[in-house]
């Protein structure tokens, strides 16, 4: 899971003109309004949703995905990565499903069907969720930064080695905290958003590396299916990597929090379940084929060979010589950049969301809090580096822990509400407001589309709503089977983080 960032550079427009002190509250309302408009009336295809959604969930995840593909097995990995596809995006269609257009993200879904209590309890969840991707985040950081290093410093101690007395790991990650902290105490996160938009070009690069890699190994004939010979295996069931993996693709589909904030944007949006299934299907497909090209490219070099354990592929890259050194090298420099940019803006989203439960104005926000806030997460961070945590083991923490209330249990109570509601009350809340959403439209043809549009839709869901308000048993028996996946999988991760048995 990646995030939004058309979104987020809205959300801090309007944030600087909210701290604006030189403009009366009518000024701000004035260009507020006027932000919100031109971010509004941007309408992309169904092409671009598609791409832009399937952006947002490839992530940090593809950095270890190879690695579990090699040790689970390829078949193994491609059944998990087209089940928990399909899992989530079940899901995910409840979302789309009861969001109104007017509404900016699945927090207002939840605010106005489940009321309150659940939106702070939401709020809480997804500073969860992004302080712990930020820790994978600065760990991935960390571990290819050493391994980057490692290319031109002889002799370099083990990560497993924790001393300060020459460089190391620790070393390293001390180095990440400082670049982490001076960019966490910006206040100002234009420049950073900016920057990160540019980070899909840097993945963009790497799932190119990977498939290269891939294709190399298969061509130079250093592939092999035969386990017994140290080949690729097909299956294998080992039960600690397998359910490491189910939490690896459990955070790689997790588009519940940033769906609909590309999702509202969609011209064609009746479409949106549609283009958003189009999108998961895609990134499943890129999903399998980074991890499978991948697994190619690392299961006969030494230092991802069986007993070895490594953090991501890119320690199983090294030592490579000739022309693919240097593809390495710039691999590894566009992967530190992405996630040297997205890091920040994650972090940034967690504060933002902490602050809102205690401070209705983020000019009063206590400069002491703010600069602490920011201490206690890369003290954490670093703390984690230094012990040597797998980022493996906080991807899938975060899929599994953190998804479970946010992938399965939310979406689910939304669905049963609105059914126990009935009739066609429940299900035209679905649908958009159109006075909120025609203020922001000024072309006279624009609304005409819209209210056509939104008609035929009203139209079309009530001729379904006789459906609405029977609540069968394979309906509870279905998602009652979900909610029960999602938690068995959760407690599985609980334990193996908790008994050290990652």
């Amino acid at each position: 899971m990646s995030v939004s960032i058309p979104q987020l550079i809205e959300d801090e427009q309007v944030r600087q003109v909210f701290l604006n002190k030189k403009l009366s509250n009518a000024q701000k309302d004035e260009k507020i309004s006027e932000i919100k408009q031109s971010f509004m009336v941007k309408q992309t295809s169904s092409f671009r949703t598609i791409v832009n959604c399937s952006n947002s969930l490839i992530g940090s995840s593809t950095l270890v995905m190879p690695i579990y593909f090699q040790q689970t097995g390829v078949l193994s990995a491609f059944i998990l990565a087209i089940v928990i596809g399909c899992v989530n995006f079940t899901t995910v269609r409840l979302v789309l499903r009861y969001h109104k257009r007017s509404e900016g993200d699945f927090a207002d879904i939840i605010l106005r069907i489940l009321g309150s209590r659940a939106h702070k309890f939401y709020v809480l969840l997804i500073v969860g969720l992004m302080l712990v991707i930020g820790i994978a985040s600065f760990l991935l950081i960390s571990n290819i930064l050493y391994a980057t290093l490692g290319e031109f410093i002889q002799d370099l101690p083990s990560k497993d080695t924790i001393t300060f007395s020459s460089f190391s790991y620790q070393w390293a990650g001390l180095i990440v905290s400082v670049l982490m902290f001076t960019m966490y105490n910006v206040k100002r996160m234009s420049m950073i958003l900016t920057i990160s938009s540019y980070g899909m070009y840097c993945v963009a690069f790497y799932i190119v590396y990977i498939i290269y890699l891939g294709l190399s190994a298969l061509i130079n004939g250093n592939v092999s299916f035969n386990e017994a010979e140290g080949g690729l295996p097909l299956f294998k069931l080992d039960f600690s990597k397998l359910t490491t993996l189910m939490g690896i693709f459990a955070l790689g589909y997790l588009g519940h929090p940033m769906v609909i904030a590309i999702a509202k944007y969609n011209k064609n949006y009746d479409k949106n379940q549609r283009d958003i299934g189009i999108s998961f299907a895609v990134t499943g497909v890129m999903y399998a084929l980074i991890g499978f090209m991948g697994a190619m490219a690392i299961n006969f070099r030494p230092a991802c060979k069986p007993g070895t354990n490594p953090a991501s592929i890119m320690e199983c890259l090294a030592g490579s010589q000739g022309f693919i050194r240097y593809v390495t090298f710039a691999a590894q420099l566009a992967l530190i950049f992405q996630l040297s940019s997205i890091t920040p803006v994650l972090n940034f989203i967690a504060r933002e969301l902490l602050f809102k439960l205690f401070y209705d104005d983020p000019a009063k926000i206590p400069k002491s809090q703010f600069v602490g806030l920011n201490t206690i997460t890369i003290g954490l961070q670093l703390a984690l580096q230094i012990l040597n945590t797998k980022p493996s083991m906080v991807i899938s923490f975060a899929g599994t822990v953190c998804g479970f209330v946010i992938v399965y249990v939310l979406p689910i109570m939304i669905h049963f509400k609105k059914i126990k509601e009935g009739g066609k009350s429940s299900v035209s809340q679905s649908l958009m407001g159109p006075g909120e959403y025609l203020e922001a439209v000024t072309s006279p043809e624009e609304k005409s589309l819209i209210v056509t549009g939104a008609a035929v839709q009203l139209q079309n869901v009530e001729s379904e709503s006789s459906e609405e308000g029977k609540v069968g048993v394979g309906r509870w028996l279905f998602y009652g089977s979900l909610t029960l996946y999602g938690f068995a999988i959760m407690s599985i991760e609980l334990y193996k983080a908790f008994s050290g048995h990652h």
